[in-house]
């Protein structure tokens, strides 16, 4: 994993106390700290939330005093946005569960079709039915890893198609009571719906693309800002007190940092799928 960006912190020694001696692995006199480059509008949800809700509560300082309402507001502003959810994209949540659904029913076709194939007591007839709907529909499992665009394209040509295949599909059975053309439609339906919601996201971000990156850009910049501050008030405390203040509340949004950083690493790094769990953060 790529190591993240840091900010670098003069501290502020009390008159006549020299700093101190330090390894060679600790800088004499500055601390170093992480600063986000790379977080997302989903991460700043995440990561404003756990700080504001949970974190800053703790942590009696006047720069959170200053700094915390402005963050609250930038929670709110991100959390207005149309339809931002667990990818940072309006309609994430929606087109994910969508997605869910198609790749559900398709893979149902392609191994239903596969079982029939090895199957010596099904019909030929039925046998020629099934796996025409899976030439159609789902020629190969990795069809069902492409982008929601494509899979919605397939789904607008796949339809004319489909309604010839009618007939012999409604006499397909499958498990739970259904025909192999119940599946089929629904298959297409969840294609067409990934159609229909990236038009949506299309008319939410099109018109504020500017100001949602604005906005991005604008609360990275305040949390740097205020991470430098909090520095600042606490470096004549000592650098073990600065980085435990600056764990307590920083955690978990250096974690996402992180992983965000790791996705924009070469492909042969292990990209994690979902957003860490926040960590726990001490006891006041």
């Amino acid at each position: 994993m790529p190591s993240a960006p840091k900010i670098r912190i003069p501290y502020t020694l009390r008159p006549g106390v020299p700093a101190r001696r330090c390894s060679p692995s600790r800088a004499v006199g500055t601390v170093e700290l992480m600063k986000y480059v790379s977080l997302t509008l989903n991460d700043l949800l995440l990561g404003l939330r756990d700080l504001t809700k949970t974190r800053l509560p703790s942590v009696s300082a006047h720069s959170v005093s200053a700094y915390g309402p402005r963050l609250r507001t930038k929670l709110a502003e991100i959390e207005s946005i149309p339809g931002v959810g667990s990818a940072g994209e309006p309609f994430a949540e929606e087109l994910a569960a969508t997605d869910l659904e198609h790749d559900g029913h398709g893979a149902a076709i392609w191994y239903l079709a596969e079982a029939v194939q090895r199957s010596p007591s099904v019909p030929a007839e039925v046998k020629s039915t099934v796996e025409a709907a899976r030439t159609l529909l789902v020629p190969a499992l990795g069809d069902l890893q492409r982008t929601h665009a494509d899979e919605a394209a397939t789904a607008v040509r796949n339809a004319a198609p489909l309604r010839e295949m009618e007939r012999p599909l409604k006499a397909v059975r499958v498990p739970g009571g259904a025909t192999l053309w119940d599946w089929a439609t629904s298959f297409l339906d969840a294609g067409r719906s990934l159609d229909e919601l990236l038009r949506k996201r299309a008319q939410v971000v099109a018109p504020d693309r500017s100001a949602v990156g604005g906005l991005r850009g604008s609360t990275v910049g305040l949390l740097n800002r205020f991470r430098a501050a909090l520095a600042d008030e606490h470096a004549e405390d000592g650098e073990e007190k600065l980085a435990e203040i600056d764990r307590a509340l920083f955690a978990y949004l250096d974690q996402l940092e992180e992983r965000r950083a790791s996705r924009a690493a070469p492909a042969n790094e292990e990209q994690p799928p979902t957003p860490p769990t926040p960590p726990t953060p001490p006891t006041p």
